[in-house]
This record gives C-alpha cells, sequence and structure tokens, in this order.
C-alpha cells in the first residue's frame, strides 16, 4: 500500500508540461539519447509513455525541440485515442 501511495504521487509530479535539460557538466554541450512523452488514461492518470530513444549523436539540441514536439503530439493523440475522443 506504501509504495503504491509513493508511485501514484511520483506519477502526478511526473505528469507536467514542463522539462528542463539535466546534465552534470556543464562545460560540455549536452548530448540528448532519449525523449519520453506521457500517455494519459481515460481516468487523466499516466497510463503509459512513448519513447525515442537513439544514439547521442543523433539528436541534437538543434532538432530535439521538434522530435518533442512530434511525440508530445503523438502522446496526445494516444490519450485520445484512449479516452474514446
Amino acid at each position: 500500500p506504501e509504495t503504491l501511495a509513493r508511485r501514484d504521487r511520483l506519477m502526478r509530479a511526473l505528469a507536467h508540461d514542463e522539462y528542463l535539460w539535466v546534465d552534470s557538466d556543464p562545460h560540455r554541450a549536452p548530448h540528448v539519447s532519449q525523449l519520453a512523452a506521457p500517455v494519459f488514461g481515460p481516468d487523466g492518470e499516466v497510463a503509459a509513455a512513448l519513447s525515442l530513444v537513439a544514439a547521442p549523436q543523433q539528436i541534437s539540441v538543434g532538432n530535439s525541440g521538434k522530435l518533442a514536439d512530434a511525440l508530445v503530439a503523438c502522446a496526445r493523440g494516444v490519450s485520445a485515442r484512449l479516452s474514446g475522443r
């Protein structure tokens, strides 16, 4: 029960629209190897996630925004289908 409650709190905290770059070394250019977007079920809770995984050199800072926008659009489409909309 406590584990489920902690998991639910974590899922609610992760279900937001803004994500930030995290890099342990601020002196080097960031390399992105993964992007993810939440998929919401009919109850509004996170049901799954869509992700894009590539070699770090394949996703640049310059194209990551465009890829993230496309991924979020796909996740919203899946969410809408799960909700029957």
